[in-house]
């Protein structure tokens, strides 16, 4: 927990990949409460044109939201 990650979004074909800074909040090695395995991570510095093209694209597609995650937002 604590790394810092560069994350390369790729939404649809036509568009620009997404850059955005990240850092790892959790670490799950097996699947706990509600949490799957994996990681997760929080946006570090989001500029406001990343983030609206995000949250429109994730309006867009819920289907790419993460799992048990229904109240997700996009935190910068």
């Amino acid at each position: 927990e604590g790394d810092d990650l560069e994350i390369r979004l790729e939404l649809g074909t036509s568009l620009a990949p997404l850059k955005c800074q990240a850092v790892v909040v959790r670490k799950m090695s097996s699947p706990k409460g509600e949490y799957p395995e994996g990681i997760g991570v929080q946006f570090q510095n989001l500029p406001k044109k990343i983030k609206k093209r995000l949250e429109s694209y994730l309006a867009v597609h819920p289907e790419h939201r993460p799992d048990l995650m229904l109240n997700w937002r996009i935190y910068s």
